[in-house]
């Protein structure tokens, strides 16, 4: 989910559970899935317990209003420089979390950005982003509903797949925001795109895709979705040497970011496996088993 925020992103370190190989295990998550098909894990929030939408799109974690209402949590005004709106509605406060667990993992004094209800589905009290996960390396096996937890910077190559598959690497890169950015190439165009777990759908903006992809309403390989939005249907896009294959992208009016981007959901991401090494700027991708 890709909110632009220029917030410090918090430092957190966890203590390894084990080691694998050169890899220092933190933790391994169950990983859930939620209406809209985004990847949740269990939490507790202040000792209360709660699902969180794990969401490699933000740069900063959110909480829904009615969450932080009911465990009182303590607020405060963002600065007007950091205005910001989600879904159209204006996003004026933060909230601080006494004490967050997940996996056995703990984290104190954690600020979450308050967020309107509707923003992410009913069922997610709201997201943790790249703030909580900073300084780890994360493992996604999306097929299988795990999600591992390694140090970062502690493995000089991912985790070895269970079947043998290999990896494809491919550098990626922070904004100003600290959104991690990757390069690919759609039907032979090359674009920058964004890994976003907290989005459960490819999406892109449509003067973006004009402009990178060379897209027209009345071209044959675009048609409506089933709410009417425009969908571009890609033939192929390559992550390194990864075919990802036809990935339908849907277009938005909405105003799109400074550069062409086009953003990965999880209608794509859950066919695959990956490991993003933030420390060593690498995401490795392979099919799911």
């Amino acid at each position: 989910m890709r909110i632009p925020i220029a917030l410090c992103i918090c430092l957190v370190i966890f203590s390894p559970l084990a080691a694998e190989g050169e890899c220092e295990k933190l933790a391994v998550l169950d990983l859930g899935m939620d209406p809209a098909g985004g990847p949740t894990v269990a939490a507790t929030i202040n000792d209360h317990p709660e699902t969180m939408l794990i969401d490699t799109g933000g740069a900063a974690s959110m909480l829904t209003r009615t969450v932080s209402d009911q465990l009182a949590l303590a607020r405060r005004p963002l600065p007007p420089r950091l205005a910001l709106t989600a879904h159209g509605v204006a996003i004026r406060e933060s909230a601080i979390v006494k004490k967050l667990s997940f996996g056995g993992l703990a984290v104190s004094d954690l600020h979450f950005l308050v967020i309107p209800d509707g923003v992410v589905p009913a069922s997610d009290a709201g997201t943790l982003a790249l703030d909580v996960f900073a300084s780890s390396d994360l493992a996604f096996d999306f097929a299988l509903g795990k999600l591992a937890l390694f140090a970062g910077g502690s493995c000089s190559s991912p985790p070895p797949l269970p079947d043998d598959a290999g990896y494809s690497a491919v550098p990626i890169h922070r904004d100003a925001f600290g959104h991690i950015l990757s390069s690919a190439d759609a039907d032979g165009r090359p674009i920058e795109v964004l890994i976003d777990t907290g989005s459960s759908i490819t999406h892109m903006n449509q003067d973006d895709a004009r402009t990178a992809l060379g897209w027209r309403e009345d071209a044959v390989d675009s048609k409506p979705d089933a709410r009417g939005n425009d969908l571009l249907v890609l033939k192929s896009l390559h992550l390194g040497s990864l075919d990802l294959g036809s990935v339908p992208v849907r277009l938005s009016s909405k105003p799109g970011p400074r550069q062409p981007r086009l953003i990965i959901g999880m209608n794509t991401l859950k066919m695959f496996r990956l490991f993003m090494a933030a420390n060593t700027q690498t995401l490795y991708i392979a099919p799911a088993r």
